[in-house]
């Protein structure tokens, strides 16, 4: 592995791209054990997806890291192909300028960029929902009677925020750095600021606001590509319907699409993100028609274009799982037309088989169908998740021959759509996860741990017991950690740690023997990366009694990252006791910013009524953008409105550089986000991001999963 990531990087650093996968991702291969404990000194990857809906840091940036025709009712359907679309309301810049080069990346950054067999790369593209950080900051600022969202509608988007203070005061400054700049760094953390906060809410004696959709839109036609990219991204993000229009002619490159981007054709890089775009936008509306709309878009992008672009293959697939029509309309699986996915649920879910069954299909169509199946068919009728189990399983069977993409990506998707319950498909499919284990190929052996620990914690709703497989999933698990593989313990601890929350949030008893094994190693490891992946284990099972050994190794961990991993793993004990090592930690790390961050989400998990007049006052300490950094990033994590107009004032301070300015605006989006899932996660979770195009996430960072 060593030796194949030097090669790597000596290949991207002089301009190469064969050792890069076509599409632009890194494409490690299945691999057995790599270096043993410890010869791993990579950090956190840069730029790793967040799942915190950071800026999209595009191209020029790196200063830290035939479908059938439109069915009966789809809106919009034009000659052209796509959705009639209205016209940019201002004239688009001159389109063709060169965007900026990125900034080369150092050879010890791109290693770590390159290991994809690291836990952490796992944990940071799935860690939103065991966080559960918006449930801790509910109980933290408790709605009160003036909190009533019938007196102001955006109470219900967090205490304290009112339509005065955001639509009032924080839209207008956001609007007000974005006319006076053309720094892109600037400029890109204000697009996706205005998507999180959104259109303005109707509210009885407010004055008007601004329409954010057409000035978004406009911004499409940037000369500038990571402008222009990101603006793509962010019509998505503000989920509106005119947005989604505009999406959809970007992504089939129709003559209104290249219009809008002021480009004689709409780049691929620009399609996918907009095929992503239109996906996201519909997650957020429970309306049929919109989601019929996307899905019949997306999969005649795929159809027509995926062969010919990776990026465009894998973008629809994914966006194809990010929606799903209602399960209780049209006829039933096997009754339905694959080609016309989105008649009807069983029409969907028949597309995305038939995707998965095709192996003359594109590569990372089928390497996201998986994924995207689970998403779709979870949650359904069990006579459909019954099928859709059983051809996950077959794809995970080494004995049949398939891309080990396809492989990793089965085994993630059983994780999503498995339970514990006696079902015969349940049972069939934890005795894949549990072959999976066993697998030559580290990656599918890591992923299927993690698989299990969430599968068997999952009450079924079928034959039997809803937890009957909970004690044999801990066994395996157990033994695993006991003696496995070494470069697989880690992951092993986290799939126990997946387990005890699991049964935590469904209200369950938690089995004391797998918080037992955790214990013993947060005691016994002396590797930083082995400690931060069991004490993160120890967190998630809220085992309270493992407080003090990781308080200790808290002290002693030096490797940023993973000391921030351990200050998480306090926060998810929910030991108070915990706060003066946290505040300690904290106090001394303000040029370490993984740190603070890190630190300030276990400080907020705890909930620590200290922590924002702390870094408010931290704020003003700021001198330089690494500081600035850590200290918005946690600001943006605990989003308390008490935060806002300090960061108004850090937005308007012309003595900052753009880059710090355009930090504070990403959190002035945190905090003011009309959603409460943040966007990216939703295309992050679950996800097998080794499958990776260029536009998904890659090592330089150009993807929609990498944040600054």
């Amino acid at each position: 592995m060593r030796y194949r990531a030097a090669l790597l990087v000596f290949s991207l650093l002089a301009g190469s791209a064969s050792a890069v996968q076509t599409a632009g991702g890194v494409d490690p291969g299945p691999t057995d054990d790599g270096p043993g404990v410890g010869d791993y000194n990579g950090g956190c990857p840069p730029n790793a997806g967040s799942g915190a809906g950071g800026t999209y840091a595009g191209p020029g940036d790196r200063t830290a890291g035939s479908r059938p025709a439109a069915p009966p009712g789809a809106p919009g359907a034009s000659d052209s192909g796509g959705p009639s679309t209205p016209t940019p309301g201002a004239a688009a810049p001159t389109a063709g300028a060169v965007p900026e080069s990125p900034s080369t990346p150092t050879p010890q950054g791109l290693a770590a960029a390159l290991d994809l067999t690291t836990w952490d790369r796992w944990w940071e593209h799935n860690k939103d929902p065991y966080l559960a950080l918006a449930s801790a900051l509910d109980r933290l600022h408790p709605q009160t009677p003036a909190d009533d969202s019938r007196l102001d509608p955006l109470r219900a988007r967090r205490a304290g925020l009112t339509w005065s203070a955001v639509y009032g005061e924080v839209l207008p400054a956001l609007l007000a750095a974005l006319e006076g700049t053309h720094d892109q760094r600037l400029v890109r953390g204000i697009l996706i600021a205005l998507a999180r906060i959104g259109e303005a809410p109707p509210f009885e004696g407010a004055g008007p606001a601004p329409q954010l959709e057409p000035l978004i839109a406009r911004h499409v036609a940037d000369s500038n590509q990571s402008i222009s990219e990101t603006a793509a991204i962010a019509l998505g993000v503000l989920g509106s319907r005119s947005g989604v229009a505009h999406l959809a002619e970007l992504a089939a490159d129709t003559k209104a699409g290249q219009e809008l981007c002021a480009r004689p054709r709409v780049p691929v890089r620009l399609r996918a993100f907009a095929c992503y775009g239109m996906a996201v936008s519909a997650s957020f509306e429970p309306s049929e028609e919109v989601t019929r709309f996307v899905i019949h878009h997306l999969a005649r992008v795929l159809d027509e274009d995926g062969a010919e672009h990776p990026d465009l293959s894998a973008a629809c697939v994914i966006g194809l799982g990010l929606v799903r029509l209602d399960p209780r309309r049209g006829p039933v699986l096997g009754k339905a037309d694959a080609d016309w996915p989105s008649s009807c649920f069983a029409a969907q879910v028949e597309h995305l088989l038939a995707l998965l069954q095709d192996e003359d299909a594109p590569r990372f169509a089928r390497a996201h169908a998986p994924t995207s199946l689970a998403r779709v068919v979870s949650g359904g009728p069990e006579v459909v998740r019954g099928r859709a189990a059983a051809e996950l399983v077959k794809r995970a069977d080494p004995r049949i021959e398939d891309d080990f993409h396809v492989r990793r990506s089965a085994v993630l998707a059983m994780g999503i759509l498995g339970d514990a319950d006696e079902d015969e498909a349940d049972e069939h499919l934890r005795v894949a996860l549990e072959e999976a284990a066993a697998s030559s190929d580290e990656l599918m052996r890591s992923f299927a741990v993690i698989a299990l620990g969430q599968v068997g914690a999952r009450a079924g709703n079928g034959a039997g017991s809803p937890l009957a497989a909970g004690p044999s999933a801990t066994a395996f698990l157990a033994q695993r950690l006991a003696r496995g593989k070494s470069r697989t313990r880690p992951w092993v601890g986290l799939g126990l740690g997946l387990f005890g929350n699991g049964l935590a949030q469904s209200g369950q008893l938690m089995a004391r023997a797998p918080a037992d094994a955790l214990l013993h190693e947060v005691e016994s490891t002396r590797s930083p990366e082995y400690l931060a992946a069991y004490s993160l284990a120890s967190g998630l099972y809220a085992d309270t009694r493992a407080r003090e050994a990781v308080e200790e190794h808290l002290s002693r961990v030096q490797d940023p990252s993973y000391r921030g991993h351990v200050a998480v793993s306090l926060g998810l004990m929910g030991d108070r006791a915990a706060l003066p090592a946290l505040r300690a930690v904290m106090a001394e790390s303000l040029h370490k910013p993984r740190i603070q961050e890190q630190a300030a989400i276990a400080r907020a998990l705890l909930g620590d009524r200290d922590l924002i007049p702390e870094l408010l006052e931290r704020l003003d300490e700021c001198d330089c953008w690494t500081s600035s950094w850590g200290v918005t990033r946690a600001l943006a994590w605990t989003a308390d409105h008490r935060a806002l107009e300090p960061l108004l004032e850090f937005l308007a301070d012309d003595g900052r550089t753009a880059g710090e300015r355009g930090l504070a605006a990403d959190a002035l989006g945190w905090i003011c986000d009309k959603e409460r899932v943040v966007w990216d996660s939703r295309i992050s979770f679950g996800l097998n991001y080794t499958a990776a195009t260029e536009t998904l996430t890659n090592p330089l960072g150009f993807g929609i999963l990498d944040t600054l």
